[in-house]
């Protein structure tokens, strides 16, 4: 994809910037000062061929919706599109005519790249290109790290690797540590597993639990109880308290209200009526007296008043003269000055008459010559100076080139002899180039093939289990990673089988030794009274009572025997009698001796079972051993685990692949061999026919690159003589014709000099000149009758001048004396200037004084007509009050301010009973003003606080034992819950799920994390395997191209583990790792293989361009001009973009590619 134009409609600080790209051109060069918009384009590109991303920050002069971005690009195919991409949520993309495109319309212009493909991969400026470099030194020149790196844009991937895999090991690894993510959770999940066996429900006395929560419910209901009341008592206390000064106060507003009496019975309003309208009446009267005053002020002022009304009347015409005093007094001051001016000036003209050879002034007019006759002789002058320099420079010119001449001709006969042309032979030496080229990848290949054999063999040695002889291993079968999968899946299936048989027996023998323990526990410090010891008790008292009653019944018993008897008896009933007193005294303690001594049964049955599971299973897995080992026989091998040997087996294989592809490595190096013997028959021929000698020891054959060198050298030689000879040849030549040019020229100027002379005698007597005047002398004549006109012009302007300067003052004194006699009689006298200032302000304190006069009629208008209405609102004020009087039936208006102050107390005084009664029915929680005097009748203050006192401790000791007892009952209620809804054991399998969960995502992290290092592994060690394709011959003729030919490519070196190193060659051979070369040459280096990666990819799928910012900005001018040719070498194959601020690498690139470089310039 190539870009033919970039446009920025609206993009950051840029509006309506285009960016047209030449189409042809190898390499772009877009040049721009700093802050030009360079940086801004740069990023234009990534959001037009991505999208805007959702946070920008190139909207700062552009609205966000508004930021539009367009282009055209073409595909390597041919295919074209114009469009453009504004910021938005969706159809961001848009064609020319508007319509919107789909999100995959560019998808076949960029080839499947992403944003951060583009950005890492086609994107280079001088830190990553610096950083790249740095990452190669840290590599330690590992080809893998250091191909993928260039490839990718990523950094340090070897330090990535790393990472990833410490990352992994933290959460888990085969050794079991507590800081590990994974057992720390394996660890909850076994303590949640052994917490649901515990927390199993045990037997408890149902009755007695729920009769104490019984117990306890009714004991907080007695409680809340006691509280209410005791809180109702407080309450109504309260109440009392706060309503007895309430009410107080209300009766003094009562008593106030019957002290004030009987009111002025008056319509509602009527006081506020009244307020009015005595306000109104206070206020008319202070303005009638403020407006009587103000009248009788503004009369007596305006009767002081003095105006001269003839001044006032030719005001206007007296500023107009006042004007023109300073007018006046300028031209009086400055007309001295003008008249030595206009003489300076006359005289000026009498001595450029003397220059022009006139006697006086006067005769210039008589001999002043045309516009045409001078416009002519200067014309004739210039020409002849013309002729003059051009005939001088000729004829300089014909003497150096004759002299150059002449020396190439004893050049020519000092060289003697016919040079041979060279480029026959090299068309024959061409055509050895290929074979050549391929016998140049013998040694590497020689030396790969040794390394790599060597590198097999150790790598097969490493192996657990090592493989000494991979050859014979490769000869036998192994079995397949399908059948090493299945027996890791059948190992799997049997191990976690074998634990849980092993779970289960070891659980069964802790369930037993439990209830031992438990029995032991019941029957510690005394016998327990069991059934069995009752019945023996039983039975030994009926054996006795047996004998005694045989004895009654005649039967013959001893003394001694029948007392053995009875005390047998007796003590055998008594022990029978404790102990079934004790087993119904402590009946719980043997029901759960009974119970264990069953569960115990049932437990050594359940071990028995688990046991004989477990020995089965154990047997299973000796099978599978067998079977598993069986696999490996024929080879040879002691097999691992099959986890172990899955990536032993894919390491083989990788091996024997490595393996195969050495094989096919020493096939290629015969073939390389067979190739060299049959390119030297004809190698030998061509030295023979330019007369080389073969340099090789008697018996050994000359090698083709030796013979191909000498034969390229000798033809280098021959080549410098044939364009040698060649050059001088056309030097002789170009030299002769220039000789002969040279003197057509000279003659030809020579002809137009004399035809110049003879017009330059005839114009000479139209300004009065000798025909055998000068050039100098005639250029002189023409400026001084050039001055002429303007010195004539200057005296007439300056004569007029005066004239109208005292034409105007004579006015104006004219004026002056006319008005001096009109107006100020006594001014007359005076001098016109200080008479016209004088009459000025005459005039202007007279003006003043008439405006004040007419301010004064005004005001003294308005103001009589303001006291004429104060008066009328006066008289209405007074007519309100009466009527308010007589509708009160009062007899005059006087005792109206009276009668309001008692309006006005009455009705402050019924508000205030108003406010107390409303006040106190608030606060009497909803008790009438009958209950509220009621419950006040009995009410005494002196005992109110020690009864609140009292009531307040109750309160207290009731609220202690109810959270007492509220305790107690939800302990009891919440332990009767959990052994009836097993909240233990579902707390544990809840922890259990938790830690299953943990489990589950610390799995899958590790093998995000493994997999993330494995597959940059496998593309490290996929590159490093490549150190030999044609991406890393590439990058090392892009790196010659770099470094001048100071370095002729690339190699590869083997360190102590077995790892190819990339190596810099020299053009002599000599390899150099990275860590030796220069901070510059490394750069180039990183360059080389970006820049091969590029080209590569270009090669494959359509590339989008490459965007360098910068990159040679440590380079210096050589190193530049290295740079710029090899971006132009890719260029061929996909766009190149080279953004720059510095205009010598502009210089540069236009000089070393010339029309292959286009050269853009950002405007500010």
């Amino acid at each position: 994809m190539r870009f033919r134009l970039l446009a920025l409609e609206r993009y950051g600080s840029l509006t309506d910037r285009e960016i047209r790209f030449r189409q042809g051109a190898r390499l772009h060069v877009v040049h721009g000062r700093n802050e030009a918009g360079k940086s801004t384009a740069l990023a234009a590109i990534a959001d037009l061929l991505f999208g805007f991303e959702h946070r920008t920050r190139f909207d700062f002069l552009h609205a966000a919706p508004d930021l539009r971005i367009g282009a055209e690009i073409v595909a390597s195919g041919g295919e074209h599109l114009a469009f453009r991409r504004r910021k938005g949520r969706r159809d961001t993309l848009r064609g020319a005519d508007e319509t919107a495109l789909g999100d995959d319309a560019l998808t076949p212009f960029l080839g499947g790249v992403t944003r951060g493909v583009f950005t890492r991969a086609f994107g280079l400026s001088t830190e990553t290109l610096r950083e790249g470099a740095q990452d190669m030194l840290k590599a330690d020149g590992d080809i893998g790290a250091s191909l993928f790196a260039a490839a990718s844009g990523l950094h340090e991937p070897s330090e990535l690797r790393r990472h990833l895999d410490t990352e992994a090991d933290a959460i888990f690894a085969p050794r079991a540590a507590k800081d590990r993510r994974f057992y720390q959770a394996l660890d909850r999940f076994e303590a949640a597993r052994k917490a649901m066996r515990e927390d199993e429900l045990r037997g408890a006395d149902w009755k007695a639990l729920n009769a104490g929560i019984a117990e306890l419910a009714d004991k907080l209901r007695d409680i809340d109880g006691q509280r209410s009341k005791t809180l109702a008592e407080k309450a109504r206390l309260l109440r009392l308290k706060r309503l007895a000064p309430l009410a107080r106060l209300f009766d003094q507003a009562v008593e106030a209200l019957d002290d004030l009496g009987a009111v002025l019975a008056v319509p509602p309003g009527f006081a506020e009526r009244l307020r009015r309208a005595l306000a109104r009446e206070v206020e008319a009267n202070e303005r009638r007296g403020a407006t009587t005053h103000a009248v009788e002020l503004l009369r007596r002022e305006r009767e002081a008043l003095s105006v001269d009304d003839a001044l006032v009347a030719r005001a206007a015409e007296i500023a107009e003269q006042f004007a023109k005093t300073g007018q006046y007094a300028k031209a009086k001051e400055d007309l001295p000055g003008v008249d030595r001016e206009a003489e300076g000036l006359r005289q000026d003209l009498e001595a450029l008459a003397r220059r022009l050879g006139l006697a006086c002034a006067a005769d210039i007019d008589r001999h002043l010559p045309s516009d045409a006759d001078l416009a002519a002789l200067r014309g004739l002058c210039k020409e002849g100076q013309a002729l003059e320099v051009e005939l001088a420079g000729l004829s300089a010119s014909l003497a150096r080139e004759r002299q150059a001449h002449g020396a190439l001709a004893r050049e020519a006969v000092e060289r003697g002899g016919t040079a041979q042309d060279p480029e026959p032979l090299r068309e024959r030496l061409a055509a050895f180039e290929p074979g050549l080229r391929r016998l140049e990848q013998k040694a590497d290949l020689q030396r790969a093939i040794e390394q790599e054999a060597r590198a097999i063999a150790e790598a097969a040695l490493r192996l657990d289990p090592s493989v000494a002889a991979l050859d014979a291993l490769a000869a036998v079968p192994l079995p397949a990673p399908e059948t090493i999968a299945r027996f890791r899946r059948d190992f799997d299936r049997l191990g976690k089988t074998l634990d849980r048989a092993r779970e289960a027996a070891q659980a069964a023998a802790r369930a037993c030794l439990e209830i031992e323990t438990a029995l032991e526990r019941l029957s510690a410090g005394r016998k327990l009274p069991s059934s069995e010891a009752i019945a023996a008790e039983r039975s030994g008292r009926d054996a006795e009572w047996a004998k005694l009653r045989a004895a009654l019944h005649g039967a013959a018993l001893a003394p001694a025997a029948r007392s053995s008897s009875v005390a047998g008896f007796e003590r055998h009933l008594a022990e029978a009698d404790r102990l079934a007193d004790e087993a119904l005294g402590d009946a719980k303690r043997v029901a759960e001796h009974a119970l264990q001594q069953r569960n115990l049964g049932a437990a050594r049955e359940r071990q028995a079972k688990a046991q004989a599971a477990l020995a089965e299973i154990e047997a299973q897995e000796r099978e599978l051993t067998g079977a598993w080992r069986a696999a490996f026989a024929s080879s040879g091998v002691s097999p691992l685990t099959p986890a172990e040997m899955a990536p032993w087996s894919a390491a083989v294989a990788a091996l024997l692949d490595r393996r195969t592809q050495l094989d096919e490595r020493r096939q290629k190096l015969m073939g390389l061999e067979q190739e060299g013997q049959s390119l030297l028959p004809g190698l030998r021929e061509m030295a023979q026919a330019i007369g080389l000698q073969a340099v090789a020891p008697a018996g050994l054959d000359e090698a083709p690159a030796l013979i191909a060198g000498r034969l390229e050298a000798r033809l280098r030689r021959l080549s410098d003589a044939w364009q040698a000879a060649r050059g001088l040849a056309a030097r002789i030549d170009a030299s002769r014709a220039r000789v002969e040019e040279l003197e057509a020229s000279l003659q030809e100027a020579s002809n137009r000099s004399h035809q110049w002379t003879q017009r330059w005698r005839a114009g000479l007597p139209k300004l009065g000149l000798a025909p055998a005047t000068t050039l100098a002398a005639a250029e002189a004549a023409i400026k001084a009758w050039d001055e002429v006109p303007d010195a004539m012009r200057l005296i007439a302007r300056e004569e007029r001048r005066i004239a109208g300067m005292r034409r105007d003052n004579l006015d104006f004194e004219r004026r002056t004396m006319e008005l001096m006699r009109a107006l100020a009689p006594d001014l007359v006298e005076a001098a016109a200037q200080i008479a016209t200032k004088a009459l000025h302000e005459r005039a202007a304190a007279a003006a003043q004084a008439a405006a004040r006069r007419r301010d004064y009629d005004t005001r003294l208008s308005s103001a009589i007509e303001t006291d004429r209405l104060a008066d009328e609102g006066l008289a209405e004020a007074r007519a309100a009050l009466a009527g308010l009087a007589a509708e009160a039936g009062l007899g005059e208006s006087g005792s109206l301010q009276a009668v309001l102050m008692r309006l006005d107390r009455h009705a402050a005084l019924r508000a205030e009973l108003r406010d107390r009664h409303e006040n106190m029915l608030s606060l009497a929680d909803g008790l009438d003003e009958e209950s509220i005097k009621t419950e006040l009748a009995g009410f005494d203050a002196d005992t109110l606080e020690q009864r609140l006192s009292e009531l307040e401790r109750e309160t207290e000791r009731l609220e202690l034992e109810s959270k007492e007892s509220f305790a107690e009952h939800d302990r009891e209620v919440r332990r009767r819950a959990a052994l009836e809804l097993g909240a233990g054991a579902e707390l544990a399998a809840q922890k259990r799920r938790n830690a299953e969960g943990e489990l589950a995502a610390a799995a899958r992290d590790w093998a995000v994390l493994k997999l993330g290092a494995l597959l940059l592994g496998r593309a490290i060690e996929r590159h490093r395997e490549a150190a030999h394709n044609p991406l890393m011959a590439r990058a090392g003729e892009v790196f010659a191209t770099l470094t001048g030919g100071a370095f002729s490519g690339l190699g590869s070196l083997y360190d102590e583990g077995d790892l190819p190193l990339l190596v810099a060659r020299r053009a002599n051979g000599a390899g150099l790792r990275i860590e030796a070369l220069s901070e510059g040459t490394r750069d180039q280096l990183y360059l080389a293989l970006r820049l091969a990666y590029v080209e590569s990819y270009a090669s494959r799928l359509e590339p989008p361009p490459f965007i360098a910012d910068d990159i040679f900005v440590t380079f210096d001018d050589e190193r530049t001009a290295h740079g710029v040719a090899a971006l132009a070498e890719i260029g061929a194959n996909l766009q190149c973009i080279l953004f720059t601020h510095h205009r010598r690498t502009a210089e540069i690139a236009a000089e070393r590619l010339g029309d292959e470089a286009d050269i853009i310039e950002l405007q500010d």
